[in-house]
């Protein structure tokens, strides 16, 4: 690595976050095609939508600098130009990449062409994916990332920040029951306790929180 190169991780790191945000892309769209398209129906929060993109957008940059070796700017459409010898099949929604990675913006100004887009993203996404898995044929990547104590000992004291216990939907044709508002109030606070309790568990026992991973090929 020259001494102007900005800092990289390794081809199986990339590949392995590659693998990470079209993982998550992949599971924000089930969410929203599952809930316009499966009965009983459940409008998807806009979230799933911003997650999707968010994660296209990083996993196809990445893509491309694996790919092209410029690891020094964030435009897509000269690393396509440069991996497939060939202009993009879209140059608008290179520049509207762009401008999401640069801006941190992915549903309204100034990239408001990509909610519009999913399509182009998806084939756009298959194309680079095939030569991928030409430059990268065989591989298999195994992570381990570990947290330290003070993860334990944060959990233990604000379990209640992030363990929250979801509720029913109730409509006009289908009220909660007299006492369901009594029981979900008791058993949301077992559950913290619980997880109050296995985290404080932790902490005593110095543990550190071990994440694995492993993947040998790109979906």
């Amino acid at each position: 690595m020259s001494a102007t190169s900005k800092p990289r991780g390794s081809d199986d790191e990339i590949l392995l976050l590659i693998s990470i945000r079209r993982q998550s892309a992949w599971e924000s769209m089930r969410q929203i095609v599952e809930g316009f398209g499966e009965p009983p129906h459940r409008i998807p929060s806009i979230a799933a939508l911003n997650n999707y993109l968010t994660n296209m957008v990083f996993c196809i940059e990445l893509m491309l600098k694996l790919l092209s070796g410029n690891w020094r700017s964030h435009d897509v459409g000269a690393m396509f130009q440069a991996v497939f010898g060939a202009a993009p099949p879209s140059p608008q929604l290179m520049s509207d990449i762009k401008s999401a990675i640069m801006d941190q913006k992915y549903l309204f100004e100034p990239a408001a062409g990509l909610d519009a887009n999913v399509p182009e993203l998806e084939r756009l996404y298959s194309t680079i994916l095939k030569r991928l898995k030409t430059s990268f044929p065989d591989f298999s990547i195994s992570k381990t990332v570990s947290l330290p104590l003070s993860f334990a000992e944060y959990i233990r004291d604000n379990a209640e920040r992030f363990c929250r216990k979801e509720s029913e939907t109730f409509g006009p044709d289908n009220p909660p029951p007299a006492d369901f508002w009594e029981k979900h109030v008791a058993e949301s606070h077992r559950q913290l306790q619980q997880v109050r309790q296995a985290f404080r568990e932790h902490a005593s026992n110095h543990s550190t929180f071990d994440f694995e991973t492993r993947i040998e090929s790109l979906t």
